[in-house]
């Protein structure tokens, strides 16, 4: 009995090891397959070695790759987003649906590329396959499809014929395009006055000179509310010389001087 334990015992041991092996041998297989041989895929196969990811959810992402690739879609999109999730460490399950909706994404895009090229847009599998990564990209970015099928109809009315290059970059004109300039205003203020006419200047007159608010008299402020009228004294009045008499009366009540 004891034997038999330690047989049962080695077989896991054993058995684990050639499991992995073979599950690590089935992903090289899949990812050997695959057109798309850059950075993408190095990196997911750099993750799945290092453990951020089991076999099984790696070879899920490498088939759903292999199956865009067969549709004749680029295949990198779908591997950025699996690359995104596990860097975030986000489990496998949550990331299907992120998955699913990138491929959908990358099949609209092609469809639009491709109805393009029906319309008689110029194209070479390049130029096809860095269209649709363009149009994928927008509609990640939150550009819907008719907002990209505009953008497209004005690539056609510019010219016949356009490449699938022009109109990607017609696509992606308005959301990379320049800011809206903002209208400048005019070097001299009269300008935004009919002609002829120019803004009414303070008169320095009405406005003191130091700019400060002009005090009211003291007996203003002092009779507020209770003001009396003013009395205005007589003015005197100097009496005058008489003509033709060189002698001035120095006298009062209008006698003749002391001392005649």
């Amino acid at each position: 009995m004891k034997a038999f334990l330690s047989i049962l015992l080695l077989w896991f041991a054993l058995a684990a090891p050639l499991s992995a092996q073979a599950q690590g041998g089935e992903v090289e297989r899949q990812a050997a397959a695959l057109q798309e041989q850059g950075p993408a895929l190095r990196t997911f196969l750099k993750r799945s070695r290092e453990g951020q990811a089991d076999p099984q959810f790696v070879s899920e992402v490498l088939r759903g790759a292999k199956a865009l690739e067969d549709q004749g879609l680029p295949a990198e999109p779908y591997l950025l987003k699996a690359n995104e999730g596990l860097a975030k460490r986000v489990p496998p399950k949550r990331m299907t649906p992120a998955l699913e909706a990138t491929g959908a994404r990358t099949r609209n895009a092609a469809a639009l590329v491709d109805e393009a090229v029906k319309r008689g847009a110029t194209a070479s599998p390049e130029s096809r396959r860095q269209a649709i990564l363009q149009f994928q990209s927008e509609m990640m970015a939150g550009r819907s499809r008719a907002d990209l099928e505009k953008s497209i109809d004005a690539g056609f009315a510019k010219q016949a014929k356009p490449s699938l290059s022009e109109l990607a970059d017609e696509a992606s004109g308005p959301r990379r395009g320049g800011k809206v300039e903002k209208p400048k205003r005019p070097a001299s203020p009269h300008l935004e006055h009919p002609a002829g006419q120019e803004k009414e200047k303070p008169s320095k007159a009405a406005a003191p000179a130091s700019g400060k608010p002009e005090k009211k008299s003291p007996s203003v402020e002092k009779d507020k509310g209770r003001s009396k009228p003013a009395v205005q004294k007589p003015e005197r009045v100097k009496p005058s010389a008489p003509k033709g008499n060189g002698n001035q009366f120095k006298g009062k009540g209008g006698g003749p001087g002391r001392g005649r």
